[in-house]
């Protein structure tokens, strides 16, 4: 299967306005009417199910378009580790038929939503909080500092609440909750010892409540992005210890010391367990705090990932060059020592494996009964992917069942060889694996050369959510059985044989190990102490997952109550300080219209306005602003778009649009500016692609 070239089609808001389901002793299904679902062109699902129908799909997080020479297939993944695929059916730009397993079919309609129609921007005004210009009034900190703020500002945003109560507050306080104040969100300068003292402060004050909630989850993911980091980096320094064994400042020493080189391969294996094991980590731990992510803070944190893929391909291509360049420099007698030391550890060796393979096949024979205990009905989407998922199990407890015969065979043959025999097994496995190394390091250089175009941001997310969910279904599985015997003697054979306290640290915060112990506890108290990042921060790096989400961004006016407040203003007409004096066309002496407005509105959103208000000029001293070739209309969407008010761009005209751009231009507005030439450009067409092009060349 491909990517379908023509996914972007799909791409937009859809409704559920019809569904067939055909159960086999019909019985019926849930009503699926109504729900909605967004796919973005970064691959991401957004769902709308208001009435809580039980509907896997809108669980999903992401989705892939793929397509084969008969159909197009759609598919979400996300949810319990599977993955949901409908086949696409007479896909149009209205309307989209999504069948499930031939037995489900929806009918869905694309909709325009409110975010879609509306010219919207972000919005704060902690510009006039920063320079303190039209202020009315003064805040004190408990250290002396001064604030100068202003009282039109602070009754939007705090209401009925005594804003004179601030005074005396720590001054990182006093700044928290005035930015919060002009901007609705947190400042990016924000300490964790900051936001519990204003959780502490304002916790019983219903008027902040919005900031005690934001200081909460700001709290709470900064930890798991830190976590997250953390491990990340981990990774990498794991990485670069097993390429540090085999360095060429260590090469002289292994090439005549075969117990030296020996210890190395089994230190670089007790790393590369922890490698995954931690990567199983970052996964579960993603997976866990998802949903307390927003959808850009997870965007933000998988695009992160994605830019240490390269990094990480390049530590393995490094790692097996250094091994290539050892294993491959030994002389026959050198091959021959090796050989001879390693064959005694082979059988035991062997052994080890041969059990760890006995217990995951257990295991898995014991999820795969605990799957056939449950009753499925086949009757909902839900239990059609679990009989997928036990069929999927049974298939690899067949696989492991044949490995353990292999090993067990191999074992055998091993131990009833000849020593003489056991070295030259080892001698010529040794050869085997050598002469396949020179083939991997050739696919991981096309790999490095061709990565940014191979895999795109949105195929790495949906195989990343995939993955993840993949990897913690099989954690929540295991944590179940960590009681029996066969899990328990699956992980102390793995503690055993790496014998290293960060892969026990790493089993009790994946649950899979008691917390016991004074390190243990310390660990899970404080997953990301410093301890455990040690030898992190000296990795080469080409960007950085920041520790502040878009909770320290500004909001979309849409999304801003502080917008909405802001907005309400200019049709109230409270506490204006300026006028826009609008002459009539008939005779610019006579003043058919006046408008008023806020000082300190326009200056925060606008630097033409900034500069005009505050530079002395004619329109500072007067408080007042002739626009001799503006029209009311126009005025007011301009004005309603500095307020905060997202313009419903269906209800515009391309005329008025034009002007709107025009007059943005003129003061500066860029948001505006690029928010009116994308609308234009998306209504192009042949009746209007000369006069477009005569405006651009304006």
């Amino acid at each position: 299967m491909a990517r379908y070239s023509g996914s972007k089609q799909l791409q937009g808001t859809w409704l559920i306005v019809e569904c067939q389901a055909h159960a086999a002793d019909g019985s019926s299904l849930p009503n699926l009417k109504g729900i909605e679902f967004s796919l973005d062109k970064g691959g991401s699902v957004f769902w709308q199910n208001e009435r809580n129908v039980d509907f896997p799909p809108s669980f999903c997080d992401t989705y892939e378009v793929y397509s084969s020479s008969f159909s197009t297939f759609i598919r979400f993944a996300g949810f319990k580790g599977s993955v949901i695929e409908f086949r696409v059916e007479k896909p149009s730009h209205q309307e989209l038929i999504l069948c499930f397993d031939s037995w489900i079919i929806l009918t869905c309609k694309r909709i325009t939503t409110k975010s879609q129609s509306v010219l919207d921007n972000s919005f704060s005004l902690t510009h006039a909080l920063e320079e303190g210009y039209f202020s009315d009034f003064e805040l004190c900190a408990e250290n002396g500092h001064i604030f100068q703020v202003h009282r039109t500002i602070l009754s939007l945003s705090l209401g009925d609440f005594d804003w004179q109560s601030l005074d005396g507050l720590p001054e990182a306080v006093l700044s928290t909750v005035l930015h919060f104040s002009y901007s609705y969100h947190l400042p990016s300068t924000l300490s964790s010892q900051t936001a519990k003292l204003c959780i502490e402060h304002f916790q019983n004050q219903p008027a902040l409540e919005n900031l005690v909630r934001l200081c909460q989850s700001f709290l709470k993911n900064t930890v798991a992005r830190a976590e997250l980091h953390c491990l990340v980096k981990n990774i990498h320094a794991s990485l670069e210890r097993m390429i540090s064994l085999f360095e060429s400042s260590n090469e002289a020493d292994m090439l005549v010391n075969a117990a030296r080189l020996w210890q190395s391969v089994k230190q670089s294996l007790g790393e590369g367990v922890l490698v995954v094991v931690r990567f199983v980590q970052l996964c579960v731990t993603f997976t866990k705090h998802k949903t307390d992510f927003s959808s850009e803070e997870r965007r933000e944190i998988v695009t992160f990932f994605r830019s240490r893929l390269p990094i990480f391909v390049s530590q393995v291509y490094r790692l097996l060059k250094c091994f290539r360049n050892l294993i491959g420099g030994l002389s026959a007698s050198q091959n021959f020592v090796l050989a001879s030391y390693i064959a005694p550890e082979v059988e035991g060796a062997l052994s080890v494996i041969w059990a760890l393979a006995v217990e995951c096949k257990n295991i898995t024979e014991q999820i795969v009964f605990s799957f056939r205990a449950q009753t499925l009905t086949g009757h909902c989407i839900a239990d059609t992917l679990l009989d997928k998922e036990a069929h999927k199990l049974k298939n690899l407890h067949e696989k492991l069942l044949l490995a353990v015969k292999f090993l067990s065979h191999k074992k055998e043959k091993y131990t009833e060889m000849t020593v003489s025999s056991q070295v030259r097994s080892v001698m010529r496995n040794i050869k085997l694996f050598v002469e396949e190394i020179p083939l991997v390091i050739f696919r991981l250089e096309e790999i490095i050369a061709s990565l940014d175009v191979s895999l795109t941001m949105a195929e790495f997310q949906f195989t990343f959510y995939n993955v993840s969910s993949k990897i913690s279904q099989t954690i929540n599985h295991l944590r179940e059985l960590k009681t029996e015997p066969n899990v328990r003697a699956l992980l102390q054979q793995v503690c055993d044989l790496v014998q290293r306290e960060e892969l026990n640290l790493s089993l009790v915060a994946l649950e899979l190990l008691d917390n016991s112990g004074p390190s243990t506890t310390q660990f899970a108290a404080s997953p990301t102490n410093a301890d455990y990042c040690a030898g992190a921060d000296s990795l080469p790096t080409n960007s950085e997952l920041s520790m502040y989400g878009p909770l320290c961004r500004e909001p979309m006016a849409s999304n801003s109550p502080l917008a909405r407040q802001v907005s309400l203003l200019l049709e109230n007409k409270n506490n204006s300080d300026l006028e826009f004096v609008l002459p009539s066309d008939a005779d610019a002496s006579q003043v058919v219209h006046a408008v008023k407005a806020h000082r300190v509105v326009l200056a925060a959103r606008c630097r033409w306005f900034h500069r005009a208000l505050l530079s002395g000029m004619r329109e500072a001293i007067d408080r007042k602003i002739t626009l001799p070739d503006c029209s009311a209309q126009l005025l007011s969407l301009f004005l309603r778009f500095l307020y905060g008010d997202h313009l419903d761009q269906t209800a515009i005209s391309n005329e008025q649009l034009i002007e709107l751009l025009i007059m943005a231009d003129r003061f500066e507005v860029e948001q505006l500016s690029s928010g009116c030439q994308t609308v234009l450009t998306s209504r192009l067409d042949n009746s209007n692609v000369l006069c477009m092009l005569a405006i651009a060349d304006q």
